[in-house]
Parts: C-alpha cells; structure tokens; sequence
C-alpha cells in the first residue's frame, strides 16, 4: 500500500486522514468502483486539490471520496485547506453544492470519444480519466457506439412505431444507466429513455469525422 502521493496543489497544511472528520450530514455514499476511480486518479496525478475542512465543526465539507481513497491506499499525509463559515446553515449548504453541482454537468459524447482517442494505448491515463470505459483500457469509438444500436433504429426505423423517444436496453441495470447518462448528457430524456434519432445522428458525424 502507498503511504506517499506526490502534493501539486496549494494548499494551507497536512494531516493525516485517519483524523479527518466526515461532515454528519453529507448525503454522498462513495462505492467502491468511485473509490477506485479517485485511486486511479491519485496514483497518476498526484493531489490536485486538497480536502476543505471547516473550521467552525471542524468537518470534511469537500473532499469526502478523496479522504476515503487515501484511507484505502494507506496514506499519512494529505494536504488541506481550512475555511471559516459564517453559520451552520452556510457550512451544510456547501457541502450539499459541491456533491450537486459535479453531478449537473453534461457530457458530449463526440468530444468524449475523441479525448478518449487521444489517450489510445496509454491505460494508465485512460484509467485516470474515472470514465467507466476507459478504465478497463479501451476508448469506444464512435462506431462501436453505433454498432450497439438497435438494427431497426440503425436502418430509420423506431423500436416503437412513430415515437421519437426509446427506452434504452440499460433501464433495468442502475450501473449501465449511469455510465450511458455520462455518455449522452443532453440526449437523455427522463429516467430510461434516450433521443433515439438524436443519438443516431451524432454518432454518425463522430464516426465521419465530423
């Protein structure tokens, strides 16, 4: 197990994580493929940003998955920040921001492949992107996305009649569901369903090029 990460971010002091305090009310739960994932990511990148401790209840306000990570890898030393606020309401309020606001960002698939091409045959940095796919060594290429679509939606049909939503294969796998909702951002359209033709036609552009 390592006991030493390379430190490349300011940061204000260090502490071993085993004295760090997890905020009560932080709803994340961080599992085990996430916990690999900033693993991945520490082993590659050194600390890139240090764990926010409040100085008011003396909690982890951001940095939840990292102190975890660095628990599992052993570590005695990880670099944080200390930061003062003004009531509890504001400390729990940014404790709930940093776990919400990652989670709202959408993900191009087109510039997503083309990233994940640019790192073709370097696993190491592919399995330190955390994108699900690419820590198993392999960056899906436009066509391999395309050629997992139904023949029906592939030749301008629909798998529905005339409906322009479909659901998708993965509505009944929560890991599968989550990986495509990085993948297609904007062409999910609730729960389990996916902008069949929308999807088509963006991975038919990726796939010329485009």
């Amino acid at each position: 197990m390592a006991t030493e990460i390379p430190i490349r971010c300011e940061h204000e002091d260090t502490a071993d994580p085993r004295t760090l305090k997890p905020h009560p009310r932080n709803p994340n739960r961080h599992p085990a493929e996430q916990r690999e994932a900033f693993e991945d990511v520490l082993r590659y990148q050194g600390w890139r940003k240090p764990i926010v401790v409040s100085t008011r209840s003396g909690c982890i306000t951001r940095g939840h998955g990292l102190r975890e990570a660095a628990l599992a890898m052993g570590l005695i030393r990880v670099p944080i920040d200390r930061q003062e606020y003004g009531s509890d309401a504001e400390e729990l309020a940014d404790v709930l921001a940093d776990n919400r606001l990652a989670s709202m960002a959408v993900m191009d698939p087109v510039k997503l492949g083309k990233a994940l091409g640019a790192l073709a045959g370097d696993e190491e940095a592919l399995r330190a992107t955390a994108v699900p796919s690419a820590r198993l060594g392999t960056a899906p290429t436009a066509g391999e996305l395309l050629a997992d679509v139904p023949e029906e939606l592939r030749t301008g049909g629909s798998a529905a009649g005339d409906e322009k939503w479909i659901y998708a294969e993965w509505k009944d796998d929560p890991e599968a569901y989550e990986e495509a909702r990085r993948l297609l951002g904007d062409l999910m359209r609730g729960p389990h369903e996916v902008d069949g033709p929308g999807l088509l036609s963006r991975l038919r552009r990726a796939e010329g090029g485009a």
